[in-house]
Order: C-alpha cells, then sequence, then structure tokens
C-alpha cells in the first residue's frame, strides 16, 4: 500500500470493510466447522471408506417407534449432501410393541460400486447389549436408506444400550465385502422404581373382591431365549389358582379350550417400573406336561406361562393385571396382585 493511499480515508474505509467481510467469512466457516464436528459426533457418524458410511438417525420408545417428516430447508440440506445436518423421511416402524420398547434408527451411505442398497446385521450372538452385560435381540426394519433395529424391550433399570453391526449389500453373495464393525451407544434415563423392594415382598399373593378370590405364586423369570419375535426373549411362568369367578383376559387362553376367551379385556404383566412386560401380541397358556396328558398342577392351581421382553437382572419383582368373571354373574373385575419374581430358572 502507498503511503497516499493510507492517509486516503475512501481506500482505508474499503480496506477495513473487506478485513471485516474476511473476518465474518472465517467466522461463519469456524462455527459451521463447529456445528459440523459436533453433529457427526451426537449422530455418531463412522465411515469404512471400503464399503459404508453410517450414523443415528433416531432412536423412538413407545408402541409404535416411527421417525418424522424433515422440513422443507432439511429436505434441501438432504438433497445437496450435507449429511452432518442430516434430517430423515417420514417413516413408520413394522413392529409393535410396548411403552418399553425402542427402535434404533440408522442412515447409511454405501461405497460399494453397483450396491447402492446395503443391510447391517450383528455381529456377535445378538445386536444389543446393555450396561449389566444383559443381552437382547434386534430385529431389523428396512426402509431403503433408513434402517431400523426394533428392540421389543429391555430391562430398565440399565443406562446404556450398545449395538455392534456391520454393513453388506442387500443382495450379498459369499465374494461380498462386509463393513468394518460399527459400534452405536444410546444413553437412558432409568424410570423410578414403582413397587417396593424384592424383600420386602412375599412369593405369594391373595385377593379377594366381589366374592372371588385370586392366588398367584411361585412366579419364575427364565434366562435369556434366543427365539424370534413372536416368541418374546425371556418366559414368566407362575401359579395361579381362581375361586369364585373364571379367567375373562382375552389374551389367556383357557385350560379347557384351544383359544382366548371372548372379550375386550387383555390381561398384563408389569415390571418393578410399571412398564408392561408381554407385547400384544402374546397369549398367556397353561403349561402342558411333556409326561402326562393336559396341563401342569401345583397344588390347587394351573401353572401359567408368558412371553416377556422388558425383563433382565432388575426384574425382581413384577404386578399381575388380570380380569376376573364373577360366576354370579356381571361385569369382570379387576385383580391386581404383586409377588417376588425368582431370576434365572428353568422354565
Amino acid at each position: 500500500m502507498e503511503p497516499a493511499d493510507r492517509e486516503n480515508p475512501a481506500v482505508m474505509r474499503k480496506i477495513f470493510i473487506a478485513l471485516g467481510f474476511a473476518g465474518v467469512l472465517l467466522t461463519a466457516g469456524a462455527v459451521l466447522l463447529g456445528i459440523m464436528t459436533l453433529r457427526r459426533k451426537e449422530m455418531q457418524y463412522q465411515n469404512d471408506p471400503a464399503v459404508a458410511a453410517s450414523w443415528i438417525v433416531g432412536a423412538r420408545k413407545g408402541g409404535n417407534p416411527s421417525l418424522f417428516a424433515p422440513t422443507l430447508w432439511q429436505k434441501y440440506l438432504n438433497k445437496t449432501g450435507l449429511k452432518f445436518l442430516y434430517s430423515p423421511p417420514a417413516v413408520q416402524s413394522r413392529y409393535s410393541g410396548t411403552n418399553g420398547s425402542l427402535e434404533l434408527w440408522l442412515g447409511y451411505q454405501s461405497h460399494l460400486k453397483g450396491h447402492p442398497l446395503l443391510v447391517c446385521h450383528r455381529v456377535g450372538r445378538t445386536a444389543f447389549v446393555d450396561d449389566m452385560g444383559q443381552d437382547y435381540h434386534g430385529f431389523l426394519d428396512v426402509h431403503g436408506h433408513i434402517i431400523g433395529i426394533f428392540l421389543p424391550g429391555y430391562d430398565h433399570a440399565a443406562h446404556r444400550l450398545t449395538c455392534i453391526l456391520h454393513w453388506m449389500p442387500q443382495e450379498a453373495d459369499e465374494n461380498s465385502r462386509v463393513s468394518l464393525p460399527m459400534l452405536y451407544t444410546i444413553s437412558l434415563t432409568p424410570p423410578k422404581r414403582k413397587l417396593p423392594s424384592a424383600a420386602q415382598l412375599s412369593q405369594s399373593a391373595v385377593q379377594t373382591e366381589d366374592g372371588m378370590t385370586v392366588h398367584v405364586w411361585d412366579v419364575r423369570l427364565s434366562n435369556l431365549q434366543y427365539g424370534g419375535y413372536l416368541q418374546g426373549q425371556r418366559t414368566l411362568s407362575f401359579s395361579l389358582h381362581v375361586m369364585g369367578g373364571e379367567l375373562a383376559g382375552s389374551n389367556m387362553i383357557a385350560e379347557t379350550a384351544a383359544k382366548a376367551p371372548a372379550g375386550a379385556y387383555s390381561s398384563q404383566v408389569t415390571d418393578p417400573y410399571g412398564i408392561v412386560m408381554n407385547l400384544p401380541h402374546t397369549f398367556f397358556t397353561p403349561m402342558f406336561s411333556l409326561t402326562s396328558p393336559g396341563v401342569v398342577h401345583e397344588g390347587d392351581g394351573t401353572v401359567w406361562t408368558v412371553p416377556v421382553d422388558s425383563a433382565g437382572k432388575s426384574t425382581d419383582a413384577c404386578t399381575f393385571h388380570l380380569p376376573m368373571q364373577p360366576t354370579a354373574g356381571g361385569a369382570p373385575v379387576w385383580f391386581s396382585l404383586t409377588v417376588r419374581v425368582r431370576q434365572n430358572e428353568d422354565v
């Protein structure tokens, strides 16, 4: 800059404006870079250059987890490929559960030529494990470039869930490349416990209402079962005896018939946090003997089983919510019986 220019106010004004504009651009760039870094960290963005990049789109709890539609501005960002500001399309889960269910939604970008659509699979025996070392099955929910992993239930004393997956082409063969394992974590806030401690509870509960008496005892929770979505992750068994009435739950299969009794009432079992453990599609069924015809009896009662999902080490007690039909007639009456649960028993 010439000395004359330094004494020219107009030139100096232009210089200061240019410097100010450059400073604004640098600041904006730094802010944008910071947003990108934080957003990628929040989304747990991971990349295997040979196979795929993936990130968490969201984690939704509840019976029908879904993702919501993005705004017009988010749609533009998606279209331009700014994945750090990515927003998913509207997606509805193909699964249904309870207030204790969860679905982890993942987005991905394939790096495989000729294979734009990928799928993820568990690396170990199960997809999920919590911070108490308990395993859980996850079930795939594929929606194009958005893939959900549905978890029917988990131990609600857990503070964290970890999901380990690897990616591969949807139409894979023995020569298809598989990504390095990718790890995703979900932070959880355990709900407040609603039941007393197990030490304060009995292994038997009796309740009398409207001339009916219901007795529940010997409740046992099985170990993890490696079955399908309809089978539940564990089995809860219990002995039940009813006097002066009969079962009215539409999801309880009667001992003498191979179908659920008619009615709009549905029996439930809840964990120590008040969360329903049996899924809507499951049934309470009497346990049939492997050595003799008929069902298994214990004392005056019948042994029942029900598949459950929201259960684990903290399930040391539960509450049965059972509708009963009085023998004398009238509307069904609800019974709520809370008992201690025996853990890790063969059911």
